[in-house]
């Protein structure tokens, strides 16, 4: 990033190209509807933002329903896709040791004959100290034999050591012609789709991949699309997006017919072509009589609520976000449920705490069970979209569910040069709004700026002064930690600019009348006030005292502020209420905005955050004027404060009453968890090499 950047710059590039793509498309949009009214073929259509009213991965029968994945990831982006099925086990081996005889086995591959593509098969390694098995995709081939004759040493390589668990995986290649269901067609719909080629499956022998789309009418069938993608342009590696007019296939009982046709390289034998062609989230939208609101989600992760200025902080942090709350609802005493990102996220997105969703650290993922914010507003007609900085939040734990575009950016924050990985991040995320601004849609937008390491572009290391003994000194005489504190501190004015530049955006898309934006973190980060600097591994209010903001111009009723504890559990519901969206049953948030007309929640509520896998295993509990901490493995309370006397947790309440108030608190939580162990060490799922350094890199892997 060059240093005369400057904020808020002009729009980027990329992202003012996709609004002209965008405007054009509805434009062209209007145009054919117009047309078809004054002809007065069809109903006039409403006019309101595009809905989704049918996500056609959803439409399929019978076995076709097997060749759908949830997440399949092109380019750093994953989406639902026809295409790129579940990997299924078919034999397991064991690497024998140095010393015994090789020998080759014969291994039974079962296969869907009446299948006009070979499967795809690849070997996973699983050493016995690993938890998770690790992929060889070099390993991956196209086979129609039943039989396959193999080495177990060859398979394992040299290097591996005796004893590792060798897999064999098979994948069966989207068939040539797949059909939906019926559905209904509304005036003035479109087919939405991207279509790709995963590069990690063998593709040599394949010159062309020809992608067709037809609609099956009772007038007959109607060719919609084709398209072809070569396998020598990078470019068929990524998402291709695509967006059909629907005007002459209108009507109930129509039939969606997607085709895909692999043209061998000159010389290849055809019979063994193979690769896997994706259809990306297929959807149809129509226009919407609603006027409900589009909803961006923004977390900023590790940002505690008083490094902003509308929560109190004494350092500029925050300019932007501060004018932002002037017009919204903002809640004063919200505390994360876990002082580490993943979990944290997942009650975000669920409306649960740990023990209900499960997911306490990163590699563990979502019980199937649970619904989610974008899935609930997806199934609602939202378009659902995410834009993350992945490390601690990665779309497998199940932070992808319900989503139809899911960008991770992988970008590694060095600790010595800025990165402006969240100018990246935003920018992807502008340019998606762009690209879906005649849409009614749900974006979250997450990144690491406010996270270690600290080290703000230049035009934002602007707190070189600090406050001692009533006069400003230069930065450089603080303590250390007072020092990287104000590193901090420019980060979340990094942060800011960030939001000031896709506030003009909205603006300049005509979009911020109808669209709710929520700000809030996952959790916060100690600064020495018990003796420390990081997160993760204590329940103190500096690493659970997080922000959270609505601002919907006229749709929340008066800007206010509203105290009293509450949760990040909270979120979901309250988003929810927000639309006019029912919530979920058993969820644990409750509709903060239920609070309309008053200025405090129920002083007497509890909220709880779980960390009992981090090294002190730790259940918080917390009410308006108390705090207690239960150690899960001791199964007592360690420490209890009276907030109403000691704000900053630094005298430990011993009170036996006080204690046994506590407990009472505590016990519906940790009886609903009983049944959640303690992680044992070295038993979380191995990360990929990729994931290993950026954990590295933010400071939770040596």
């Amino acid at each position: 990033m060059p240093a005369t950047h400057r904020y808020p710059p002009p729009v980027p590039a990329v992202p003012n190209a996709l609004a002209r793509g965008a405007a054009l498309r509805i434009a062209a949009h209007l145009a054919v509807v117009g047309a078809a009214v004054l002809l007065g073929g069809c109903e006039r259509p409403p006019s309101g933002p595009l809905v989704v009213v049918s996500r056609l991965t959803e439409q399929l029968e019978g076995a076709d329903r097997a060749f759908v994945g949830d997440g399949c990831p092109l380019d750093a982006e994953r989406r639902p896709a026809l295409g790129c099925p579940r990997w299924k086990s078919v034999a397991r081996l064991v690497a024998p040791a140095p010393s015994e005889p090789r020998q080759q086995r014969l291994v039974p591959i079962p296969r869907r004959y009446d299948a006009p593509r070979p499967q795809i098969l690849q070997w996973t390694l699983r050493a016995p100290e690993q938890s998770s098995d690790v992929p060889r995709p070099a390993a991956a081939f196209g086979v129609r034999e039943p039989f396959l004759r193999v080495d177990p040493a060859e398979i394992a390589g040299p290097d591996a050591v005796p004893g590792t668990r060798l897999t064999l995986q098979a994948r069966q290649p989207v068939p040539e012609r797949v059909r939906t269901a019926a559905v209904n067609v509304p005036p003035g719909s479109v087919l939405t789709f991207g279509i790709g080629v995963d590069p990690g499956m063998p593709h040599e022998d394949v010159d062309e991949v020809v992608f067709e789309v037809a609609a099956e009418t009772p007038a007959g069938e109607r060719r919609l699309f084709a398209s072809r993608l070569a396998m020598r342009d990078a470019a068929s590696f990524r998402w291709s997006d695509h967006r059909v007019s629907l005007e002459t296939v209108g009507g109930s009982g129509t039939r969606f017919v997607f085709t895909t046709r692999l043209v061998p390289r000159a010389g290849a034998d055809a019979s063994r072509t193979v690769a896997l062609p994706l259809w990306g989230a297929p959807e149809i939208l129509a226009p919407s009589r609603e006027s409900a609101l589009n909803v961006i989600l923004i977390s900023y992760d590790t940002l505690r609520a008083d490094h902003l200025g509308v929560y109190g902080s004494a350092l500029a942090t925050s300019p932007h976000i501060d004018r932002l709350a002037v017009e919204a609802v903002v809640f004063d005493d919200v505390f994360a449920t876990n002082s580490s990102t993943t979990s944290s996220h997942m009650s975000m997105m669920t409306g649960r705490y740990p023990a209900s969703h499960g997911v306490f650290f990163a590699g563990l993922g979502l019980k199937p069970n649970v619904p989610t914010l974008a899935g609930v507003l997806g199934a609602q007609g939202w378009r659902t979209g995410a834009v993350t900085e992945d490390g601690m939040l990665r779309a497998d734990a199940g932070f992808s569910r319900g989503v139809s575009f899911y960008r991770e950016n992988a970008a590694v924050e060095g600790p010595d040069e800025p990165s402006y990985a969240a100018t990246a991040t935003f920018d992807a995320a502008l340019g998606w709004i762009a690209a879906h601004a005649d849409e009614r849609f749900f974006l979250f937008l997450h990144t690491y700026v406010v996270h270690w390491p600290y080290v703000p572009p230049a035009e934002f290391d602007l707190f070189t002064t600090w406050r001692h003994e009533g006069v400003d000194q230069p930065i450089a005489s603080a303590p250390a930690i007072e020092q990287l504190r104000h590193k901090y501190a420019g980060e979340a004015r990094y942060g800011d600019a960030e939001f000031a530049r896709l506030r003009a955006e909205l603006a300049r898309l005509g979009l911020d009348e109808r669209t709710l934006i929520v700000i809030t973190s996952d959790h916060g980060e100690e600064f020495g006030e018990h003796h420390g600097r990081s997160h993760s591994r204590t329940l103190y209010d500096e690493v659970l005292h997080v922000p959270l903001i609505f601002w919907a111009p006229r749709r929340l009723g008066v800007p206010r502020r509203i105290a009293g504890p509450s949760s990040l559990v909270d979120l979901m519901p309250t988003v929810l209420d927000a639309l006019g969206v029912p919530t979920p049953p058993d969820v644990d948030g409750q509709n903060l905005l239920a609070a309309n007309g008053r200025d405090r929640l129920r002083s007497d509520r509890a909220v709880f955050a779980d960390n009992r896998f981090a090294e002190a295993a730790l259940v918080m509990a917390r009410t308006a004027d108390a705090k207690w901490l239960w150690n899960v493995p001791q199964r007592r309370i360690v420490e209890a404060f009276d907030l109403t006397a000691d704000r900053g947790e630094q005298r430990p309440v011993t009170d036996p009453a006080f204690l046994a108030r506590g407990a009472d608190v505590l016990g519906p939580y940790l009886a609903r968890g009983s049944d959640v162990p303690v992680a044992a060490a070295g038993t979380r799922p191995a990360p990929d090499p990729a994931t290993v350094e950026k954990l590295r890199a933010l400071g939770y892997a040596d």
